[in-house]
């Protein structure tokens, strides 16, 4: 009877101890598998955006090169262009250079350290450059209305001398060119002798 009561204990703590081992067995394996996908940071796909491409130019949003006041404002920059672009260009430099030459004067007006007569001095021409603005529009405008496909009124740097360049359906003749240089004369109070015509285009 005790021999039955031994064999049975030891096969119950046998059991137990299979058991207790299986279940630890067990749960470390899954508490290393919890553990395992919670430490595991997730994964991010980054996609870089391509590199754009520049064509180039600089200064301009819409791509394309932008000309330059300096370079615009020699006619012989624009030759090799259409004669629609030509216009434009020096009409554009024209622009270019008045508003330069208004911005350098403001600042002469506002600037608290000038003395009165870069003032008064500042205020005349500042006169001055407004009326060449006005005129030059207002001349390409007669200009255009008496029948020229399209004008362009170039000052030189000084504003010693005008040329201007026009287009037209027929060839110019000294007459024409008389009259234009008259118009030109009018509108903006200047010689006449200071006053070169060209056709362009």
């Amino acid at each position: 009877m005790v021999k039955r009561q031994t064999v049975w204990l030891s096969t119950m703590m046998v059991l137990s101890l299979m058991l207790i081992g299986y279940y630890t067995m067990n749960s470390g394996s899954e508490t290393a598998s919890s553990a395992g996908t919670e430490t595991s940071p997730p994964v991010t796909a980054v996609n870089n955006p391509p590199a754009s491409h520049s064509s180039g130019a600089s200064g301009d949003t819409g791509g394309t090169q932008a000309t330059s006041a300096s370079d615009a404002s020699s006619p012989a920059n624009a030759e090799g262009g259409s004669s629609d672009d030509f216009f434009v260009i020096q009409q554009t430099s024209v622009t270019a250079q008045i508003t330069r030459n208004e911005d350098r004067l403001m600042q002469v007006l506002s600037n608290d350290n000038a003395s009165q007569a870069d003032i008064a001095n500042a205020e005349q021409q500042l006169k001055k450059l407004q009326s060449w603005q006005g005129g030059i529009e207002s001349a390409e405008e007669e200009i255009k209305g008496d029948g020229y496909l399209d004008c362009a009124i170039v000052p030189n740097a000084d504003y010693s001398e005008v040329k201007v360049y026009v287009r037209s359906k027929s060839p110019l003749t000294k007459l024409d060119a008389a009259k234009i240089m008259d118009i030109v004369s009018e509108q903006l109070n200047f010689p006449m002798e200071n006053i070169v015509v060209k056709s362009h285009g």
